[in-house]
């Protein structure tokens, strides 16, 4: 492997603004969410949770007192 192509934590923040920067994720995210229909959930489990983006999108659909794990 490159060393300087793979450079721990700046890697995440550079995933992090390419996410970010194209809005299809966002719009996909929400679509996932949508599909999941968690305004009944009490739980959500995020496995491989990456930028967060995902985890965001479900925070603002869950009901109160819903958490994610």
């Amino acid at each position: 492997m490159e060393e300087g192509r793979w450079r721990g934590w700046d890697n995440a923040e550079i995933y992090e603004r390419f996410v970010r920067e194209r809005r299809i994720y966002a719009w996909l995210n929400e679509r996932l969410v949508e599909r999941a229909a968690p305004e009944r959930a009490r739980r959500v489990l995020d496995l491989g949770c990456g930028t967060g983006a995902t985890t965001r999108a479900f925070l603002r659909r869950l009901p109160a007192g819903g958490e994610i794990v």
